[in-house]
Formats: structure tokens, sequence, C-alpha cells
């Protein structure tokens, strides 16, 4: 089971997505379809037919509820104002958490009414479609992990042993280790919630550490073997030394991957269990099941060499390019070692300025279908007007009356600033409010703090901010990935 609502922050955020998530619970996701004409207005028969249809092709599916259409009376809000867009907001019955499994129904009937009417782009934009979409494409990058990481994977090893049997023994390792993590991530997920990306995570540390120990046992037993060494004997002496290595390594891994227990935030959590049960699994497999393979296949580890990659090993095994490296580098180690240092400096550098943020809705890839819906809902129905203001700045209708006032006080003169004093600490505070009777002076003066009127074309439409705020709880809902 993947993280819910309010399980995924850190800290205060945690604890306002959970008392957000205990007060006002949420009976059921929400989704919008966008109805919009590119080439202009919203008018005609096409229109009211595309709404009508929409509205019966959704009463009549399963699992929705709540269907509002922008045509009825009172949903005025539910239309651009510019009038090229409108919205048809409807629900999706049941645990909002697993809507993404039952909102397969209403995305078909989506499509149908765009494919019978292509004038207008029809989309739709919601918890659950937003959910679905971004599991699929998960699932797919992790095929495309597992396709594309194997056979590279694979290869190096050749290259690396000069034997197909003796390169597939530390993949047939990483791959049973991965396997084996993620049956057992799936029934402590039960427990414990666990983060979608989870699974990119144990397939990539469970290959490289995996392989990793593989390569230590089963260079050392090439090694004794190549010094005449008989089969048991040299498994015996890499049993002795490689396996001892391995047991610390593979220990000193899991006592550095507890340290994300001590995040508090639960998304580190299920890293922790996920990267601590594969590298279990694997050091248990190399120190058992990888010495019992080698005493079984003995010196048939060696079958299916590539003919050109012995003639860059010494007759001992060792490898002809990286005994002249090493053997530069040994020759001038403060040298090498001044530039290993100097290029890990440099790459270093980054890390000073690294800014992170929560991307949200930013941080989903564009060419998913829902996010084209939902950046064209953004570009419709702007949550505020665009400006020079910050974004985590309030616009001065959102800010308390006395506050606006202060601000008034603060840009409109000098003479205007007596009505703002200082408190103990030195801050400013705004004076009490003047009583009726004040002198012609004084009212003059409270005449210049009204605020004056704006003219119609810059006044901001509440419409806006209704349906830019739901969007925005929308995406904050969506169990996104953590880069």
């Amino acid at each position: 089971m993947t993280l819910q609502a309010g399980e995924g922050g850190n800290g205060q955020s945690r604890l306002a997505d959970q008392t957000l998530a205990q007060q006002f619970p949420r009976d059921r996701a929400a989704e919008e379809v966008l109805i919009e004409n590119p080439a202009g207005r919203l008018a005609g028969s096409d229109y009211q037919a595309a709404v009508a249809d929409l509205v019966a092709r959704l009463q009549r599916t399963p699992s929705v509820a709540a269907v509002k259409s922008p045509l009825a009376p009172g949903n005025e809000g539910q239309i651009s104002t510019d009038g090229h867009a409108a919205l048809l907001t409807f629900q999706i019955t049941g645990d909002p958490n697993t809507a993404q499994d039952r909102v397969a129904p209403a995305l078909a009937a989506t499509a149908a009414v765009q494919a019978a009417r292509p004038r207008l782009l029809i989309g739709e934009f919601g918890d659950g479609s937003a959910n679905k979409a971004i599991n699929e494409r998960l699932s797919q990058d992790f095929q495309k992990a597992e396709l594309t990481s194997v056979p590279v994977t694979l290869f190096i090893l050749v290259l690396a042993f000069g034997a197909l049997v003796a390169a597939g023994v530390p993949l047939l390792l990483g791959m049973t280790a991965v396997a084996a993590a993620l049956g057992l991530t799936e029934l402590v997920s039960h427990l414990l919630h666990v983060d979608q990306s989870i699974n990119s995570v144990i397939l990539l540390i469970g290959l490289a550490v995996g392989i990793d120990h593989s390569l230590f046992y089963l260079r050392r037993e090439r090694e004794e073997r190549a010094k005449g060494r008989s089969a048991e004997d040299a498994l015996q002496v890499a049993a002795a030394t490689s396996g001892r290595a391995i047991l610390i390594s593979g220990f000193t891994v899991i006592i550095a991957m507890t340290g994300m227990f001590l995040m508090g935030s639960q998304v580190f959590t299920s890293f922790g269990v996920g990267t601590v049960l594969v590298v279990a699994i694997a050091l248990l497999g190399s120190l058992t099941v990888l010495p019992a393979v080698l005493s079984k296949l003995g010196d048939r580890v060696d079958k299916g060499r590539i003919p050109f990659l012995r003639r860059l090993r010494t007759r001992d095994g060792q490898s002809r390019v990286w005994s002249r490296i090493i053997g530069g580098v040994l020759r001038r180690p403060v040298l090498w070692g001044g530039a290993a240092a100097a290029a890990l400096v440099a790459l270093a550098i980054p890390a000073f300025t690294l800014h992170t943020v929560n991307s949200g809705a930013q941080g989903l890839p564009r060419d998913l279908t829902v996010m084209k819906v939902y950046d064209r809902i953004q570009q419709a129905f702007p949550r505020r007007r665009r400006s020079g203001r910050g974004r985590g700045q309030r616009t001065r209708r959102h800010l308390p009356p006395d506050h606006r006032r202060y601000r008034r006080t603060q840009t409109r003169g000098a003479r205007h600033r007596s009505d703002a004093r200082a408190d103990h600490r030195g801050r400013q505070r705004l004076a009490p409010s003047r009583p009726r009777h004040d002198p012609p002076g004084r009212q003059r003066h409270r005449r210049h703090l009204q605020p004056r009127p704006r003219p119609a074309a810059q006044r901001r439409d509440p419409r806006d901010d209704r349906q830019g705020s739901r969007r925005d709880r929308s995406l904050n809902r969506v169990d996104r990935p953590v880069a």
C-alpha cells in the first residue's frame, strides 16, 4: 500500500496535512472536464450538444456522482471570463485514495465525446485521473529500466569476466535479490505505507549490491584457480577472504541505510525499509547461494568465453589495461590523488547552490495528457492575475482590513506614517481608529486612506479563485514520486 494523504510530509507540514485530512476528510475524489473552443467563444448548438452528451454519458457511468453542468443555472463560475472555456465537474464515489481504480469509465466517456466533436478540445483532470496517469507512467518507467539495465549490466559483466556464464552469475544473484525484496516490501506495506517509487530504488540498489558482492567472490575464486589451486581450495580461500569483506561491507551499507529512519519523513522511511531489505537479501545470497552455485559449476563457470577479451588479460587472470592504469597511479600517487580530489571538488561545487523545493505540479511530466489538460485549465481559469507579486505574497484583497490600511500608510508618504506607532520591540503597529468627530483636517487625512476604485479591466474575478484553489488542492493530493 502506498502513502495516503498527510503521510508524505515532514515536520510542521506533515502535521498540517494530517490535521487537514482529519478535520476535513474527503468523501469523494473531484474531477473536472475542460471544454474549450480554440477558435473563439463557446456558443452555438455544438457546444451545448457536447455538454449535454457529456452529462448524459457521465450520469450513466458507474462510480460517478454530483455531475454539474456549466449550462445549469447558478454554475456561471464554471465558465471562463473570456468565454472560450468551460468546466464540467463531477465526483468519483467510494474511497478517494483509490479513485484511480474507478476513473477509467469516466475517462472513456470523455474520450468518446472528444472523438465525436473534434472541433472542441475536451479533456479530463482530477484526483483519480492524475493518479492513474502517474501510476501508469511509473510502471512504464520501471519496465523500461528493467529492459535497459539488464542488457547493459550483462554487457559490462561480459567485458569484466570475458565469459557468459561468469557474467550471468552476478546478474542472477542481483535479480533474485530484487524480486525477493519487492515481495517482502509488498507485505510490509500493509503495516507501513511506502512511497510509489520504492520499486525503482530497490531495483537500483539491489542490482548494484548483488553484483558488487558477486564480483568480490567470483574474481577471488578465479584468481586462486589461476594460481594452480583446486576448485575446492580456491573456493575456501575466496570464502575466507572475500566472504569476510562482503559480510563487513553488507552490514556497513545496512547501518548507513538505517539513517533514513531518523529523517522523520514517511517517504525516507519507506526508502529505508526497501534498501535494508534488498541489501540484507543480497548479503545472505552472497554468503550462501553464491558459494553453492560456484561449487556446483566448478570450471564450467568460464564457459562461453569471448576470444578477443582473453588477449586483454595476463596469465593470472588480471586485466592488462587496469594493470597499466594502476601501475601509473602507484608510481605518482600525489599527482593522481590531487587530480582526483580536484575533480571531486569541482563536481561538488553545484551542490552549494542547490535549491530544494516541493515541485508540485511543475515536477510532473508535461507530456501526460492530464497535465496538458491541467495547463489549459490554468490558462483559462487562473487563480490570480499575473503581476509582479511573489508567489508567497498575498494580494491586497486577501489582507485583513487593518493590514491593508497599514500598508497604505507606509506607501502614501511621510505625513501618513504618523498613524503607525512603534511598540516596545521597535515594530510598527497601527494607531487606534479615530472617532467620527475628528477635526476637518483629520477627516481630509482619513479620506486619503480610503481605497481607490479600480478600473473594471483590473478587477479580479472571484470565479478564478474558486477554480484555482480547487485545482491546487487536487494537485497536492496526487501521489507523486520524489525525484
